[in-house]
């Protein structure tokens, strides 16, 4: 019983110790730097761990209820990647982040922002470890959506180029929208022109470019470079709970599956 409980309190005091420490002057710095004055001293944003500030000319908006650390950037929390490099915020003249609610960031981001660009992030989203937010133009990542590590969202291709030909040259900046509920698995790429319905998982190593909402089927699952409609009808399950007790029952119980109670596949969708 004694060993079980140094233990249990040694595991604690190193999750504790591992996770990256709150930056106070930093914090203070870009709440004031970046939101209103009546907003700003509430600390709505907490920064974490060692972070570059290249550029801060841009705005930060948070709609909704505002509260002390509702958004954390940089803070450890999925543990699938070692502390290595530092996180970075440049946000150049005219370039705007809209919170619409609590969100989070994992270690080592980057959030770069040019071009008048505009990101929208809905409440209660969350970024894995080495995330990129590359915005030229306008992202938007819908509620309650999770990013695994080391994805990234890209806009714009960053270079124009010409036909040698025709002499005519495409935009090079266009819309990203993600919908709600969705679940991007980690090494995503998301490139200018992605739109994606409510609930939609996509695989690991992902490459989407396209308006998936104007394909049949809900709850689509996409996988591959670039991504394809591969499964209908799934969705991950965001529930903390129903998933620690599915864990549970496939760790006792000798079946490959389990059917949900109406009341767990309604609960499926919430933290």
């Amino acid at each position: 019983m004694l060993k079980k409980f140094f233990n249990k309190l040694l595991r604690h005091i190193e999750l504790h110790l591992a996770f990256n420490r709150l930056q106070i002057w930093k914090t203070i710095y870009v709440n004031f730097r970046t939101l209103p004055f009546h907003v700003a001293w509430k600390l709505p944003i907490y920064i974490y761990g060692p972070t570059r500030l290249y550029s801060l000319a841009g705005n930060i908006e948070i709609k909704g209820p505002i509260c002390r650390g509702m958004i954390m950037l940089g803070h450890e929390l999925g543990f699938f990647s070692a502390q290595h490099k530092s996180s970075m915020l440049f946000m150049d003249y005219n370039t705007k982040i809209i919170f619409s609610g609590p969100c989070r960031f994992d270690i080592g981001y980057a959030i770069r922002l040019t071009n008048n660009a505009i990101v929208e992030f809905g409440k209660y989203t969350r970024f894995g470890s080495g995330t990129q937010i590359i915005g030229d133009h306008h992202i938007k990542i819908g509620d309650y959506t999770g990013v695994a590590y080391n994805s990234c969202f890209m806009d714009s291709n960053l270079h124009f180029t010409v036909n040698i030909e025709s002499g005519m040259v495409k935009n090079k900046a266009g819309e990203v929208i993600i919908g709600k509920y969705n679940w991007i698995a980690c090494g995503s790429i998301i490139r200018k022109g992605t739109v994606t319905k409510e609930y939609t998982i996509v695989a690991s190593r992902s490459l989407l470019n396209k308006d998936y909402t104007k394909q049949e089927g809900e709850f689509q699952t996409l996988a591959g470079s670039p991504a394809k409609i591969i499964d209908t009808n799934h969705k991950r399950i965001f529930s903390r709970a129903i998933e620690a007790s599915l864990i549970q029952y496939f760790k006792t119980e000798n079946h490959s599956e389990k059917r949900l109670t109406p009341e767990e596949f309604q609960n499926t969708s919430f933290l």
